[in-house]
C-alpha cells in the first residue's frame, strides 16, 4: 500500500513539474518573414496532385500480419508463392517425440527423446534418439505406447550436444515445416536465426472452438491429415518421429500449396 502511494505521489509531482514549464516557443522563420516567391514555390511544389504512379513509388508499404514473403507488390496482380523463395532441395520438415523428466518443473522438464528430420522426397536426413541418465526421466507403459519411447532407447541414445549440432546442421539455411514447431525448437535449443525459415501449418489451419464463440483454435497433425487425405495418420500405435516428420511434410507438398494455388 505504502509503495501505491509513493507511486501516486511521484505521478503527482510529475505532473505539476510539468505544469510550471515555460511555454515552447517556435525556432525558425515566420511565415510572414517568407518572401511572397518562396510561398508561390511553396504552394505550388506542395499541393500539387500527385499522380498514381508517383504515389505508389513514394508511399510507404503497408505493415502486414502476414508472411514478408506472402505481401503482393502493389503493381502485380498475382501474387507470387511465397515457398518458391526456397528451392525444394532446401524444405526439410521436423518432429520430436518428448520426454519428461524428473524433478524439473516448468517446460524446462520438456526434454526430446526421439528426432526425425525428413526431406520433400520424404527421405530420412536424420533420426536420432537421444541419451538420458537412467532414473532422471518418467517412463511408463502410457509414454511408450504413444511416443515410442522406452527406457532402452534413452539409455542407449546419443549424447545431446552431439545430436544438437547434427539437428542444426540439417536445419542451416533450409526451410522448416512444422507443426506446434515452437514446442518442438524450445526442447531443442533452436532460434530462429539456426535456419532459413520456419512455417507452421498450424498458423493456416485453424478450426471453430468449441468453447468460445467466433474464436478457432489450431489442428492437430492427425485432424489436418484427415482434413485433407481422410486418412488417421496415427491410428497405428506407436508413432515414430519420422513417421509425423513424413506426415507434415506431405500436407505441405500435397496439400497446403494446391489449397494455395486455387
Amino acid at each position: 500500500m505504502n509503495e501505491e502511494i509513493h507511486h501516486l505521489k511521484r505521478i503527482r509531482g510529475h505532473r505539476l513539474q510539468r505544469e510550471r514549464t515555460k511555454k515552447r516557443t517556435w525556432v525558425g522563420p515566420k511565415w510572414e518573414e517568407v518572401s511572397a516567391k518562396e510561398r508561390t514555390t511553396v504552394n505550388s511544389t506542395e499541393l500539387r496532385p500527385l499522380t498514381e504512379s508517383k504515389l505508389l513509388s513514394e508511399s510507404r508499404p503497408l505493415i502486414e500480419s502476414r508472411p514478408v514473403s506472402e505481401l503482393r507488390p502493389v503493381e502485380t496482380s498475382r501474387l507470387r508463392p511465397w515457398w518458391k523463395l526456397f528451392s525444394k532441395s532446401n524444405v526439410v520438415s521436423v518432429d520430436v517425440e518428448k520426454v519428461n523428466l524428473v524433478g524439473v518443473k516448468g517446460l524446462r522438464r520438456v526434454k526430446p527423446g526421439k528426432i526425425g528430420i525428413v526431406n520433400h522426397k520424404l527421405e530420412t536426413l536424420l533420426k536420432k534418439d537421444v541419451y538420458h541418465k537412467p532414473g532422471s526421466f518418467l517412463d511408463g507403459y502410457l509414454d511408450s505406447a504413444v511416443s515410442g519411447i522406452t527406457r532402452y532407447t534413452l539409455i542407449n541414445g546419443e549424447q545431446w550436444n552431439l545430436v544438437k549440432e547434427a539437428v542444426k546442421k540439417e536445419l542451416k539455411e533450409k526451410l522448416v515445416i512444422t507443426v506446434a514447431g515452437q514446442n518442438d525448437f524450445y526442447c531443442l535449443e533452436v532460434e530462429r536465426d539456426d535456419m532459413g525459415g520456419h512455417f507452421d501449418l498450424q498458423s493456416f489451419y485453424r478450426r471453430p472452438s468449441p468453447e468460445v464463440s467466433d474464436d478457432t483454435q489450431p489442428m492437430s497433425l492427425r485432424d489436418i491429415y484427415f482434413y485433407h487425405f481422410g486418412e488417421d495418420c496415427q491410428k497405428h500405435k506407436p508413432h515414430s518421429a519420422v513417421k509425423d516428420a513424413e506426415f507434415t511434410m506431405r500436407i505441405f507438398l500435397e496439400g497446403y500449396i494446391p489449397l494455395k494455388l486455387k
